[in-house]
């Protein structure tokens, strides 16, 4: 072999092996990379599950006799007297997700899509869940309804429906439990001293509006606990109207909801 090829295969190759391995490198670097960002923006923005819920949106506790309360509920014989004169109130004054719509008893479509509760006027609205505000808007009604998610790409959303006096607007981060606005009037005309406001879950099903049960999806640290008092103001609820027919919580797949099957609209 001649002295020149020797230098050169001494000069050269070491350098085709460098080269070589710095743009098997920086290959691998880059389709790493885009792999990493295209899966991270896949989860940020299309995960298919929702947030957990750490508040029910107001306080709910074991009821106490001696102040007729269980959290902000107020059990009064006026309220009482109200829900069970009207058939179409139920006697409800915690309204399951899932039960049918007395209205139409034959129509398996009406089922009620948001729990309902009847709470004293002035009860402080909470968030139900750590994350950002995306909608705040008007209803029919003249009150407000807020929709919160985790961010403002995440399709599941908690929908707190018939608010007063919201303090969140539009990108706002907020915690679990955070005051965001108060029970609404509507329906006080009909029941003095009491408004409503009602707890949702959103999530479209082939681009259709779409509602779920939202206590299917309590955070870990709540959940047993949860249950227990959601099935205890039930019980509370049945004792205080002598009326133990209000709540079929036996065959519920979850307290606080008759089905976990979702509702269109």
């Amino acid at each position: 072999m001649s002295g020149t090829r020797k230098i050169f295969l001494f000069v050269a190759l070491p350098l085709i092996i460098v080269f070589g391995a710095l743009a098997v490198y920086l290959f691998s670097s880059n389709f790493t990379g885009q792999t990493t960002s295209s899966t991270t923006k896949g989860t940020a923005s299309e995960k298919d599950e929702p947030p957990k819920l750490k508040s029910l949106g107001f306080n709910l506790d074991y009821y106490d006799p001696v102040t007729n309360r269980a959290g902000d509920f107020h059990f009064t014989p006026g309220l009482a007297k109200t829900l069970s004169g009207d058939p179409n109130y139920q006697k409800f004054i915690w309204s399951d997700y899932g039960i049918q719509d007395a209205r139409s008893p034959d129509d398996p479509t009406k089922r009620n899509v948001q729990p309902t509760f009847y709470l004293p006027l002035g009860t402080k609205v909470l968030a139900p869940i750590d994350g950002e505000v995306v909608t705040v808007k008007t209803l029919y009604s003249n009150d407000y309804t807020i929709w919160f998610a985790t961010n403002k790409n995440y399709t599941w959303s908690y929908e707190m429906e018939h608010v007063i006096n919201p303090i969140v607007k539009v990108g706002d981060k907020v915690t679990a439990g955070q005051v965001v606005a108060e029970v609404s009037t509507h329906n006080s005309e009909f029941n003095t001293g009491f408004g409503i406001v009602e707890i949702g879950l959103f999530h479209p099903v082939n681009n259709e509006p779409t509602h779920w049960c939202p206590f299917a999806h309590w955070d870990d640290s709540i959940k047993e606990e949860m249950g227990k008092k959601i099935t205890a103001l039930h019980a509370a609820w049945e004792s205080y109207l002598n009326d133990e027919s209000i709540y079929n919580d036996a065959n519920y797949p979850v307290p606080g909801c008759a089905t976990l099957e979702p509702s269109k609209g």
